[in-house]
């Protein structure tokens, strides 16, 4: 739903930075959701490799598990795997061997760990941890491998996210192509992938909202902000009771336009206006006051394009005074 006023003002403040909030809030639930599945899913597992007396498997599974999030059972498991590992080990080897174990431990992980088997080398560092709970080296490495584990997941989140938004935007589903390149952009906020799809939906939005483009440049098209009514006579104008009016609305090209304004009598007058590009067309905002006069009075505006191409369009009220105002009464008031 905040796609469409983006398409419109790409620029807004309040937009951007509520768009920021949905973006992060999306990935973090995401993330949440994602990581409590695999930490379950990892914990069965390992709980399998723990009865099936696999210990160094079971740890490094548990150790996975935890680096998702801190669990107090997967916790008493590992331990349990740890201690059934060192037993053991300790019962097969003396110290001198089980110094070797460990630097032949630390040295088939890091092979493990250079050929992408991030899980082997994971489960093949547990001995060493059990052997040598300290050792820095062995501890470092679990830690590269385990966020190397997170980088993973991460990549294959966006893959999956960059595949949807492909899959929507070529569908025609524009807000659900948006809504996927932005959880990509939160995890990866400079992906030029989601970048072209964002603008590409936006792209299509703007399309969608202000029509489809001509084949040939055609005069620029004037919207007012419209508050007229029938009248008896089938013309139509804005009743008034205050002599202070403003003329506000935009104009839809595809190239800023100049917009010259003109009071009752032709008399010019000066207004703002300001152009600003939306996807294949730009949006050319106009304001324009002034004093009424009692009774009907039409304002006329040209809008003229880089092209040369101009339109105009007019716009009528109808000021009647309130009692107050009248002379009638400013007299009475006066008199008394």
């Amino acid at each position: 739903a905040l796609g469409k006023g983006l398409a419109v003002d790409p620029d807004n403040p309040e937009a951007v930075s509520r768009m920021e909030d949905l973006r992060q809030e999306v990935v973090r639930k995401e993330r949440e959701r994602d990581d409590e599945a695999r930490a379950a899913e990892l914990r069965s597992r390992g709980g399998s490799l723990l009865e099936q007396g696999d210990y160094a498997a079971a740890s490094g599974v548990f150790q996975q598990a935890l680096s998702l999030r801190p669990d107090v059972e997967v916790q008493r498991l590992l331990e349990q795997a740890q201690a059934g590992l060192r037993e053991m080990v300790q019962a097969e080897q003396d110290a001198a061997a089980r110094r070797t174990q460990v630097v032949a431990g630390i040295s088939d992980a890091r092979e493990l760990e250079a050929a992408g088997r991030l899980s082997d080398a994971l489960d093949r560092l547990q001995p060493v941890l059990v052997l040598d709970p300290g050792n820095t080296e062995a501890l470092g490495l679990q830690d590269r491998i385990l966020q190397a584990q997170q980088d993973a997941l991460r990549s294959d989140s966006i893959g999956r996210a960059l595949a949807e938004a492909r899959t929507e935007l070529a569908a025609g589903r524009f807000e659900r192509a948006i809504s996927a390149a932005n959880r990509v952009l939160a995890q990866d906020p400079g992906n030029a992938a989601a970048l072209e799809h964002v603008r590409s939906a936006y792209r299509e939005i703007s399309l969608r909202l202000v029509g489809a483009r001509s084949v040939e440049n055609i005069p620029p098209a004037i919207r007012f902000a419209d508050f007229r009514q029938d009248q008896e006579d089938g013309s139509r104008a804005q009743p008034m009771q205050s002599p202070d009016f403003r003329l506000s609305g935009v104009v839809i090209d595809n190239s800023p336009v100049d917009v010259v304004f003109f009071a009752p009598g032709d008399r010019e007058i000066a207004g703002t206006s300001t152009s600003q590009p939306v996807g294949e067309y730009y949006v050319t905002e106009f304001s324009v006051g002034d004093r009424l006069a009692e009774g009907s009075s039409t304002f006329r505006l040209v809008a003229t394009d880089s092209a040369g191409l101009s339109s105009s369009g007019e716009y009528t009220v109808v000021y009647t005074p309130p009692f107050f105002r009248s002379p009638w009464f400013i007299g009475v008031a006066t008199a008394i």
